[in-house]
């Protein structure tokens, strides 16, 4: 039957999604309608692949009206019009995998924390703040965005591009030596082939970390650091090795703690040895109503210790006791941090005129 031919080479998993995304479109032919019969009772591992993934798409519905989801379905209804028997191939291998792993996650601290199958070689994720992606592309490339991030994706026959406009993104590279992987932003360019690092982009600074692997972060046309001349050149990193460039400045490369560099995605900001401003400028990353520091002594007063991101409460009042800060909050639901004079209350919740 040319309907189980088409399953030729599928795992029991990516079988199961075929049929799910066909029953689900309708207007199954008697061939197909038998070939599915035949294909359910064929084997106890179908059946179980079948109802797994039909469970998993009872979730996607829970998200019916959520972009990424509309997205998906009209991917997997146009391979499904396309004659061509690779692209529609991909779109159910891709519509496999979402079955079995959309809604696995979710972050108590930072809201949803979804997984996205997507088959499309062009593709635009984005969070707000506070939030965190986890995104699997049709290659089996890996990827995190961390609070108010933006990239795009874009794979070609001989290469895959990221773009990222801003924010911060993890990457865990599938191999594949003939289609190097990219990632652009902040006038830099990270190559690599299989590998994981992960990539952070703002108005300020572009900075790179190795985690595992090899990695060469060229300077572009648009580099943060033309200015420079010759010497903005290839830089190779190692495992454990951060590259940073500021507008203006040589790029440096110095040795990272991957705990603390990494350890924002399971929710949570480190902090060794920092500056409060610096601090604070972290935890605004992923808090919509931002600390501002309104006592320029407090800056640079030293920061240490593991902090539950989008939380700043407990940062908050860590600060309040380990140092002379007085807290007190806004009518916008922000705080402001003063410095706390000897005898002083340690903290109000007096609400201060948003500025």
């Amino acid at each position: 039957m040319r309907s189980l031919k088409v399953l030729e080479g599928l795992t029991p998993a990516e079988a199961a999604a075929h049929w799910l995304v066909r029953l689900d479109v309708g207007d199954l032919s008697a061939t197909e309608q038998t070939a599915f019969d035949v294909w359910l009772a064929d084997s106890p591992a179908n059946e179980a692949a079948y109802a797994q993934a039909c469970d998993a798409w009872d979730m996607v519905g829970i998200y019916a009206d959520d972009p990424n989801v509309q997205a998906l379905r009209a991917s997997v209804l146009a391979g499904h019009r396309r004659p061509a028997r690779a692209g529609f191939m991909r779109v159910l291998a891709a519509a496999a995998a979402i079955v079995l792993t959309l809604g696995l996650g979710l972050s108590a601290s930072q809201g949803p924390d979804f997984v996205w199958w997507l088959p499309t070689s062009e593709a635009r994720y984005e969070t707000r703040v506070g939030e965190r992606l986890n995104v699997v592309l049709s290659d089996g490339t890996a990827m995190t965005l961390n609070t108010d991030s933006r990239l795009s994706v874009r794979y070609r026959a001989e290469r895959r591009e990221v773009r990222m406009e801003r924010g911060q993104a993890y990457f865990e590279v599938a191999h594949d030596p003939s289609r190097p992987f990219s990632v652009e932003g902040g006038g830099r360019r990270v190559t690599a082939l299989g590998t994981r690092f992960e990539v952070h982009v703002d108005d300020r600074a572009f900075s790179t970390t190795l985690v595992e692997g090899s990695i060469a972060v060229d300077p572009l046309k648009t580099s943060l650091d033309t200015s420079l001349g010759a010497r903005a050149q290839r830089v190779v990193l190692k495992p454990g090795e951060t590259l940073t460039a500021r507008a203006g400045r040589q790029a440096v490369v110095a040795p990272e703690p991957l705990a603390a560099a990494l350890a924002w995605r399971d929710g949570f900001v480190e902090f060794r040895d920092d500056s409060l401003a610096s601090a604070v400028t972290e935890m605004n990353r992923y808090n919509p109503h931002p600390i501002r520091v309104r006592d320029e002594r407090l800056n640079a007063l030293a920061v240490n210790g593991l902090f539950r991101a989008g939380r700043p409460e407990g940062f908050i009042e860590a600060m309040s006791q380990l140092h002379p800060v007085r807290p007190v909050r806004r009518s916008d639901g922000g705080v402001d941090l003063f410095w706390k004079e000897p005898g002083a209350q340690g903290s109000s919740d007096t609400p201060s005129k948003g500025r």
